[in-house]
């Protein structure tokens, strides 16, 4: 039952996740979007990168994960609650989220 909960909560943060998207005026940013300034780290699953908002000039960090990688390792899922978790999370101490898009081999978490 426990398990069932759980699912029970991601499915109904992701359709919240997808109503936010739908209005949202950037439901079709992707990594055009942004200038990459440096990368800050790497790690197993893809790299981290200060980016730049080409139209805005907001600096933000972008993780990119490979989704070759990440179903080679059965994380799929671990990838998407992390999407759902950062987009709910607001608190000061906590990295603010602010998009996340796909392309045919990445998957992109823009966050402050």
């Amino acid at each position: 039952k426990v398990v069932s909960k759980v699912d029970e909560e991601m499915l109904k943060s992701n359709k919240e996740f997808k109503k936010l998207n739908e209005n949202s005026d950037m439901i079709n940013i992707n990594s055009t979007h942004f200038d990459i300034i440096k990368k800050l780290g790497s790690g197993s699953f893809g790299e981290v990168h200060m980016v730049k908002h080409k139209q805005s000039g907001h600096i933000y960090a972008m993780k990119v994960l490979l989704k070759e990688k990440i179903k080679k390792s059965d994380l799929v899922e671990n990838s998407k609650v992390e999407r759902i978790i950062l987009s709910k999370l607001n608190f000061p101490f906590i990295v603010e989220f602010k998009y996340s898009f796909q392309s045919h081999s990445k998957l992109f978490i823009v966050t402050e």
